[in-house]
């Protein structure tokens, strides 16, 4: 489950401090970004920005469905749409791309990036690519941008920014903020428990081949049948946000009860001996696997899915493995809200719980999925959701000037004041955590050269 939030760039402020926080309330400002005076206005082609912290090879949900994204709503040339991805240096590629695959300049990642996708869609997308200089931070385990990445995009395009993963991309940010650069930012919330009064969709959809997968196996009639008690649970990367924590906690916590169940466990990642040791100590059979591709067809004979994580809210693998036609186990939780809809998804609350449903769900076969559940996973149905919730028009309204102030407001709303101060020691503290991108790496993603005078790093921030 994502929650959408809204920004616009006079009628609405909002403190840095608030956006990582991520809990407010979206019902008041849709009205509010409507409201932009018609003698300040011409009509143009809505160009949307897509901004997120991670790219293929790196088979992470923050990578793969922003991609989609782009291209779904790039599909009927509506709009003008870019996604802004990080480029990385070669050590930190070889670090964070599995299979030891890296790029010798933003180009060569970009082909790999189109062909990837078009294999998978069926359709070529007119979507530009854009990179912003990127590092991987050890320390928080994620890619952090360096210096302003809203200079990626061009003044005269800042319509709408989609932040994916928005905590991360604003960190360390240290620039222009999003609400002054563009007229409106929209931004992912991951509900790690629920809140009133916001709104909440599902905006991510499945790889096309994850569909065409559970059509072949339901036709064929392929699912396993074999008596044999195996499960699996996959993720790109292992570490301990992610979900794998739960699961053998839950598998130690219950080994007679779950006697004769086999698990497979795929992943990769700084944590995947020590997943293993603790795996190997269990008494039931857990065998662990490097990290796959999940529509590879190791994958698709299997009849049931794992996901106990409440914390890898994105909850892409979730989605994947329904539109194979699996059952899938997972937490009663905010971010498997709408996956509640399914009848293949069995959700718990408790140990006691996760044993009664996986040990059900081994004994059942999964249900069909019906045209209009195939439909509600696809990427299409997602796009609909998306430009249905954010409002988004094909011909967008753009103030011809931007306003000029940076943080102190002259108004006399004390809000609003406290809001430009809270900003004001965001940018001054930023600065002296936030590392600039050299003159190499701007240089490889078309940017200007960070002028010599830098504000000192902690060398903890990454």
């Amino acid at each position: 489950m994502i929650i959408l939030s809204y920004l616009c760039r006079q009628d609405v402020t909002w403190s840095p401090v608030e956006f990582s926080s991520f809990h407010f309330v979206a019902s008041s400002i849709f009205e509010e970004v409507i409201g932009v005076k018609s003698h300040e206005c011409m009509d143009k082609k809505e160009h949307i920005a897509i901004f997120t912290t991670a790219s293929l090879p790196w088979l992470t949900g923050t990578a793969v469905n922003p991609l989609f994204r782009a291209a779904y709503l790039a599909k009927d040339d509506a709009r003008k749409v870019t996604l802004v991805i990080p480029w990385l240096k070669l050590t930190d590629q070889e670090h964070v791309y599995p299979n030891n695959i890296t790029f010798s300049s933003p180009a060569e990642q970009e082909k790999y990036v189109r062909q990837w996708l078009e294999e998978r869609t069926g359709f070529r997308s007119s979507f530009m690519i854009r990179f912003y200089p990127g590092r991987f931070s050890l320390h928080k385990r994620s890619i952090l941008a360096l210096g302003d990445i809203t200079e990626v995009i061009p003044d005269e395009e800042a319509d709408v920014a989609v932040l994916e993963e928005p905590e991360h991309l604003t960190w360390l940010h240290h620039g222009k903020r999003w609400k002054i650069k563009f007229r409106l930012v929209i931004s992912y919330q991951l509900p790690l428990k629920n809140f009133p009064d916001l709104l909440s969709a599902m905006f991510h959809g499945v790889n096309p081949r994850f569909l065409d997968i559970g059509l072949k196996k339901e036709s064929n009639n392929t699912m396993e049948t074999s008596p044999l008690l195996k499960v699996h649970t996959t993720l790109e990367r292992w570490y301990g946000a992610k979900g794998y924590k739960e699961l053998l906690k839950l598998l130690g916590d219950n080994q007679k009860e779950l006697t004769g169940l086999e698990i497979d466990l795929y992943g990769t990642g700084e944590d995947s001996d020590q997943v293993e040791e603790v795996a190997n100590q269990l008494e039931i059979t857990v065998r662990v696997h490097r990290g796959r591709d999940h529509a590879d067809p190791l994958f698709h004979d299997y009849k049931v899915f794992l996901n106990p994580s409440t914390t890898d809210v994105v909850c892409t693998t979730t989605a994947e493995a329904l539109a194979m036609g699996k059952i899938v186990v997972c937490a009663n939780h905010p971010s498997n809200d709408f996956f509640k809809q399914f009848p293949n998804c069995r959700t718990y609350d408790d140990s006691e719980g996760f044993v009664k449903e996986t040990r059900k769900a081994l004994q059942d076969q999964p249900a069909p999925l019906t045209d209009a559940q195939r439909h509600e996973l696809s990427w299409d149905s997602a796009t609909e959701r998306f430009l249905k919730c954010a409002k988004l028009k094909k011909e967008v309204k753009k103030l011809t000037k931007t306003p000029s102030k940076l943080f102190m407001s002259t108004s006399l709303s004390f809000k609003r004041n406290l809001e430009d101060a809270s900003a004001l020691i965001h940018f001054v503290g930023t600065a002296f955590l936030t590392k600039q991108p050299d003159e190499e790496q701007c240089k490889e993603v078309g940017l200007s050269v960070p002028s010599k005078k830098q504000y000192p790093s902690r060398k903890w921030a990454f």
